[in-house]
């Protein structure tokens, strides 16, 4: 098991390097720049690691992995940093990037595409129906949204319009873990012995 973060507070940017097509992009992802997305991944890390050490997940034989990262060595194993300098030297894209061409209004200097999906700044047209149209990341996979996006362009230009539905109002109710991080860390010591 793995945590994700659905809903980074760190953001990249994609630049061009020149005014020549032939040149490849500036990407630079700043990936785990803002330091909420650094304790957001801490905190999800005790919560794997309880669940790993659950009474189900032990009787399936799930245990922690001891051997320290290479680079992390120097703080306690499943201490806080540890688990930061895990999460910054083992953390990988689930390759959904959104938000290069950003939706928004026409006189928002950071939008790219009207609602319409049309490109903004005098270029006449060409709509965008793609996830670089989302102004931040969706707390998910992004197939979906993106399909919806398109049928909605779709629809757009065929000159229908939908009726707007409301959708019932959701009860969800998170579950909390009744285990404790440190017994978790206790105990894995003392299986360890």
């Amino acid at each position: 098991m793995f945590p994700v973060l659905l809903r980074p507070k760190s953001t990249g940017y994609i630049k061009l390097r020149s005014a020549s097509a032939y040149d490849p992009p500036i990407i630079e992802p700043r990936y785990l720049t803002d330091p909420h997305d650094i304790k957001t991944m801490v905190e999800a890390m005790k919560i794997t690691i309880k669940v790993g050490h659950s009474p189900p997940m032990r009787r399936l034989g799930s245990r922690l992995i001891d051997k320290v990262v290479p680079g992390c060595e120097g703080y306690k194993l499943y201490s806080d940093k540890y688990l930061a300098c895990l999460a910054r030297t083992l953390t990988h894209t689930i390759y959904h990037p959104v938000g290069t061409c950003k939706m928004g209004a026409a006189d928002d200097p950071t939008s790219v595409v009207d609602p319409q999906l049309r490109v903004l700044g005098g270029v006449k047209g060409l709509r965008v129906a793609d996830g670089s149209i989302f102004p931040s990341l969706i707390g998910g996979n992004t197939n979906a949204p993106i399909i919806m996006v398109a049928e909605r362009l779709a629809d757009m230009i065929k000159g229908k319009r939908l009726p707007a539905k409301s959708l019932p109002h959701s009860h969800y109710k998170p579950y909390t873990y009744d285990l404790d991080y440190n017994d978790v860390l206790d105990r894995n010591e003392r299986d360890e012995r």
